[in-house]
C-alpha cells in the first residue's frame, strides 16, 4: 500500500516505560526484553525490507512520571531522562536519510527563552520593526 521504502520511516516508541517489572527482574532487564522481543518480530515482519533495524524509543506519558528536579525533564525509573533518546530516534528517522540538520538541541536553553523568542518574532510579524 504505501511502497517498500515504508519501512524507511518506522519507529517504535514504547509507552508506559515507568510501569514496574514483574517481581523475578530488574526495570532495565523487564524493558530490555520487551523492546528486543517488540523489535524481533518488526524486524521479521519487515524482512522483505532487509530485515533493518527500527530505531525505538521507550517514554512515559503519565502525568504521575518522576521530574528530574535540577533539569525539569521527565525521568524513568532507572534514572534516564528519554527525551533525548526520543528526539534521537525521531532524528535518524525523519532526517538522517535526507541530510538536513540536527533537531537535537546543542545546548540546554532556559525555558524561558522559547517564549521570550517567539514574542519577539510575534511582535516583529504584527507590528514590523
Amino acid at each position: 500500500l504505501f511502497g517498500p521504502r515504508v519501512y524507511d520511516y518506522c519507529l517504535f516508541i514504547f509507552t508506559h516505560g515507568s510501569s514496574l517489572p514483574p517481581a523475578d527482574l530488574t526495570y532495565t532487564e523487564h524493558r530490555s526484553r520487551c523492546v528486543q522481543a517488540s523489535l524481533e518480530v518488526a524486524n521479521k515482519f519487515a524482512a522483505g525490507a532487509g530485515g533493518q533495524l527500527f530505531p525505538s524509543a521507550v517514554i512515559e506519558n503519565s502525568k504521575s512520571c518522576p521530574v528530574d528536579s535540577s533539569t525539569g525533564s521527565p525521568i524513568l525509573p532507572d534514572g534516564s531522562d528519554f527525551l533525548p533518546r526520543l528526539h534521537r530516534a525521531m532524528e535518524t528517522v525523519l532526517l538522517s536519510q535526507h541530510g538536513l540538520p540536527s533537531l537535537v538541541p546543542k545546548r540546554k536553553r532556559p525555558w524561558w527563552e522559547s517564549w521570550v523568542l517567539g514574542g519577539v518574532a510575534l511582535w516583529i510579524v504584527t507590528f514590523g520593526l
